[in-house]
């Protein structure tokens, strides 16, 4: 069945020129997008239960965004997540790969692989 309305994505980064630019690339891919700065807004969207998916930075302003998907499974919230990171961590990459996360993507990255990693979310159905 098609969906009737486009597929929410929760970008999560204090950086607000990339929240800017990705937030472009993927309305221009069709997506409903939602944007915040913090894990904090995030959790206080009032609309989070519609995501489909979760685009986070690793290291954000206040806090951790694979605690920030850790809390959001002890809630009972089971939302697909793309980590991103500007910090190279074999560690990190495995923490949150072993959370869970569907991709983890270093910055910088190219729009393909941003589209391609949101768009695994769709094929896993």
């Amino acid at each position: 069945m098609a969906r009737r309305y486009p597929a929410v994505i929760c970008i999560v980064d204090d950086d607000e020129a990339l929240l800017l630019a990705l937030a472009r690339l993927l309305a221009g891919a069709g997506y409903a997008v939602a944007t915040f700065s913090s894990a904090q807004s995030l959790l206080r969207f009032e609309r989070l239960a519609e995501a489909h998916c979760l685009l986070v930075d690793v290291n954000l302003l206040d806090g951790d965004g694979i605690a920030l998907q850790e809390r959001l499974l002890a809630t009972g919230m089971r939302l697909p997540v793309v980590f991103m990171s500007g910090s190279f961590d074999a560690g990190t990459r495995e923490r949150a790969l072993g959370a869970g996360a569907l991709d983890y993507l270093d910055k910088p990255f190219d729009a393909a692989v941003v589209l391609a990693a949101i768009g695994k979310v769709f094929v896993r159905g």
